[in-house]
């Protein structure tokens, strides 16, 4: 079995920026630490922080082989792809994790970029409406809508959205500056 602590050194590696000795254990891996849901998790960190997103998909690719019963998976598999500019294989990822995963904020979150990669503003209006209506107390969801729906023309409906926005997250800048534009465009 692979050393429990394995995927603790790393993240432990990768917190002091010692990305040498985190590379050390990545090519040491046994077929063990390649079914560790924290040390493909940590193997995925380190690759992100060394920029090499090739690798990175390999080490999220394993994890959702592995572990298809975890969001991360899909999650990680899909922000690689759009790395990558693989943005059709980040939605069919996407779409997988959706369907396993319909209200987990992660997949929502990602789904929404996915689509916003596609230009596809409809379905990512979907998914920004299903993460703030399922998760209010993150204020992306809110904000994503917003944005979408100024995209599709839609400001009357994007200036509702920061207001439903503002009640769960009053002064919030990034929600009345969306707003403004909003108003503005009315």
């Amino acid at each position: 079995m692979s050393h429990p602590n394995k995927a603790e050194v790393l993240k432990r590696f990768l917190k002091e920026n010692d990305l040498q000795s985190c590379i050390a254990m990545l090519n040491q891996a046994t077929d063990d630490d390649l079914q560790n849901l924290q040390f493909l998790t940590a193997a995925n960190d380190i690759q992100r922080a060394l920029k090499d997103h090739k690798q990175a998909l390999f080490y999220a690719e394993v994890l959702l082989k592995e572990h298809p019963n975890k969001p991360v998976g899909y999650i990680r598999t899909s922000q690689e792809n759009l790395c990558l500019g693989r943005k059709n294989i980040a939605r069919r990822t996407i779409e997988d994790g959706l369907n396993r995963f319909p209200e987990h904020q992660g997949i929502l979150t990602i789904a929404h970029q996915v689509f916003l990669a596609l230009e596809d503003f409809t379905s990512a209006l979907v998914h920004a409406q299903a993460l703030h209506t399922k998760h209010p107390s993150l204020p992306v969801g809110f904000i994503g809508a917003a944005h979408d729906l100024l995209q599709l023309d839609q400001p009357a409906k994007a200036l509702d959205t920061i207001r439903d926005g503002l009640s769960h997250h009053p002064d919030h800048i990034h929600l009345l500056n969306i707003g403004i534009n909003a108003a503005r465009a009315l």
